[in-house]
């Protein structure tokens, strides 16, 4: 009997082991939203974004940052992959998505950081108190059993960027932590947050 899906509330932290009880190796991150009711005559480009760290928490390094402008939408160590821009949202279910593949993940990563970001939104007057149904799933591989679910509840007025969690590797095991924290500056004050030396 299937595990029940795990409904994923904030500060929550989770293990990463499959219906079977076998370690995931490949976690298939989907992430959605919809417009609010008031604004659905707008488009808004969310943008998944994923920093790899080290044990302080800290960049690696530049290439290490993976979001639209990263070559081929992977990171060097083939570890992490993000989806084609998906520049609406548009319709139900996912919108944008992450791969991982632990067994190539860069062995100094020890934390991986999912965020999202609202591209151009200074510039279209748009935040995230304007998407409604925000929410991630993790599944245990692409097109897998789904693990779990973390709805966006809250309301986020004001803030261009989300974090929405972050992956932990304890005793070579990975671990996953919601954050739900905004971000008023969006992709600027994400990668702000882990001595990034680079540009967007």
């Amino acid at each position: 009997m299937n595990a029940p899906v795990i409904n994923l509330r904030k500060a929550q932290t989770i293990d990463l082991r499959k219906s079977n009880g076998q370690a995931m190796t490949n976690p298939f991150i989907a992430i959605g939203w919809n417009e609010s009711q008031a604004h659905q005559d707008q488009e808004f480009d969310l943008d998944v974004l994923a920093m790899m760290q080290d044990a302080s928490g800290n960049a690696i390094s530049p290439d290490h940052f993976i979001f639209y402008n990263t070559p081929g939408r992977i990171s060097q160590c083939r570890g992490i992959e993000i989806s084609p821009d998906n520049r609406t949202g548009a319709g139900e279910g996912d919108d944008e998505w992450l791969k991982i593949d632990f067994n190539k993940i860069d062995p100094r990563c020890e934390k991986i950081t999912l965020g999202v970001s609202i591209n151009d939104a200074e510039i279209n007057g748009q935040n995230f108190g304007m998407i409604d149904n925000a929410f991630m799933r993790i599944l245990e591989n692409e097109g897998g059993r789904e693990h779990a679910v973390y709805d966006l509840t809250e309301n986020y007025p004001q803030y261009t960027g989300m974090i929405f969690g972050i992956f932990e590797k304890r005793n070579n095991e990975w671990f996953f932590t919601t954050i739900g924290e905004g971000l008023r500056n969006g992709i600027v004050e994400f990668v702000e947050r882990f001595n990034f030396q680079g540009q967007k």
